[in-house]
């Protein structure tokens, strides 16, 4: 996931639907390094770890979206978008998108559980937004001779619910848009066609195309399949400029505006006080406008993905494509090797940024420090389970009262070791 969406060309896409994400052991969170671009929404927590992740770019309007949890392995997004009549003079009304993320990866003794799940999911939704459109994504891990090269063996129990999903996409009249014998996954030899793009009839008249990505594959055993629909989606309104008042010249800033502050002469009369206060207004509006700078933040910056990351991920490239075109055992080791030390040095690049967050909030003594612990509970989705005033009603005691509110505001830190940890270790 990191090197993922460490690439600028994610930027392009408004969703991005991932399986199996990574999770800290610390909180209940995911890695996000493009935070100031992305918002990611995970299922709710449960016994089991989340087979599915969305990340929703900024850029869309988030008043029209909403995000649905339905299990670990299952979840939803729902996109409100406009719909123009045939003149297309402007909105004639509203329609919805929704987006399924799955990862079938079903007990053995229940090869069909996920599956059962995903289709009462879709018959709800769509019997309650009949004219909606839907479009499912995920790993499936179940091939068939409808949409694989060839039938190459074996996923395990996933594979025993075959029939029942073909049987899905049959009654709800559902269609695999993904080009039949697209490989998208690869490890070694082994290559076989898992992950799949699904549409339904609406969905897929208004699809442009549905093919795999590889200018932003990552060295992931699964390949990434860009799915591209046809909406007149909302935009976020641009919000106004960030002024950096710390930055600000003082001298300057003092000079420009004493030069532009009017001045009383004589007795003023009521209105002559009324003009003044509105000019001095001006004055400072036009001094702040002058002098202080305007933040210019990007998107495409990323804190710690230094200049040896980016050279190792251009020779990982270029020896992956050497092995797809070679096939050789010389070419895979050569590849398989650059790639494990891409990742090495990528972890020693965030490590090290870490550790120069920590130092410089050390520098500014206990109120850095503590605003680091903030970023670190508050990122992502920790904003959403922040700590709230627990119930103390059925404590008697004074010592049991306070044993709560310690609990809850002051819990006991996590086992960590004495050098700073890393940003994936959180």
């Amino acid at each position: 996931m990191a090197p993922l969406f460490r690439d600028p060309k994610v930027l392009e896409y408004d969703i991005i639907a991932i399986q199996e994400p990574w999770i800290s052991k610390i909180e209940y969170n995911s890695h996000n390094p493009r935070a100031q671009a992305f918002i990611l929404w995970l299922p709710t927590q449960g016994a089991k770890p989340p087979g599915v992740a969305f990340f929703i770019n900024k850029r869309l309007d988030q008043s029209r979206i909403s995000f649905t949890s339905h299990s670990a392995n299952i979840a939803t997004v729902a996109i409100t978008y406009d719909t123009y009549d045939t003149n297309d003079t402007g909105p004639a009304g509203t329609n919805l998108l929704h987006v399924y993320n799955v990862y079938n990866n079903p007990p053995e003794d229940q090869p069909t559980s996920t599956l059962r799940e995903l289709d009462a999911i879709y018959t709800n939704t769509r019997d309650a937004h009949s004219r909606s459109d839907h479009v499912i994504v995920g790993d499936f891990n179940m091939e068939g001779p409808e949409w694989a090269a060839e039938d190459l063996g074996d996923r395990g129990s996933a594979r025993q619910g075959l029939p029942y999903f073909r049987d899905f996409l049959r009654t709800k009249s559902l269609q695999v848009v993904l080009p039949e014998g697209t490989i998208t996954r690869e490890e070694g030899d082994s290559a076989s066609t898992i992950d799949l793009a699904i549409c339904n009839t609406t969905a897929a008249s208004k699809l442009l195309k549905c093919r795999r990505a590889d200018e932003i594959h990552h060295d992931s055993d699964h390949w990434p399949i860009s799915t591209t629909i046809q909406l007149r989606t909302i935009k976020a309104a641009d919000t106004s400029p960030t002024k950096l008042w710390k930055n600000t010249p003082v001298d300057v800033f003092r000079a420009r505006l004493a030069a532009r502050l009017p001045t009383l002469q004589g007795r003023p009369s009521d209105q002559d006080v009324v003009d003044t206060f509105q000019k001095v207004v001006a004055a400072l509006q036009d001094t702040i406008e002058d002098t202080v700078p305007i933040a210019n933040p990007t998107i495409r910056h990323t804190p710690g993905f230094t200049g040896a990351c980016k050279e190792k991920c251009r020779e990982t490239n270029r020896l992956r494509k050497v092995w797809q075109h070679t096939r050789t055992p010389g070419a895979w080791e050569a590849y398989r090797k650059v790639r494990n030390q891409k990742a090495t040095v990528a972890k020693k690049a965030l490590t090290e940024n870490w550790q120069e967050k920590v130092n410089r909030a050390s520098a500014e003594g206990p109120k850095g420090l503590w605003g680091l612990v903030k970023m670190t509970k508050t990122r992502g989705q920790g904003a959403a389970q922040q700590n709230v005033t627990p119930t103390i009603n059925n404590e008697t005691k004074f010592d049991g009262k306070v044993a709560a509110l310690s609990r809850a505001f002051f819990p006991a830190p996590p086992d960590i070791p004495k050098t700073p940890s890393p940003p994936t270790d959180l």
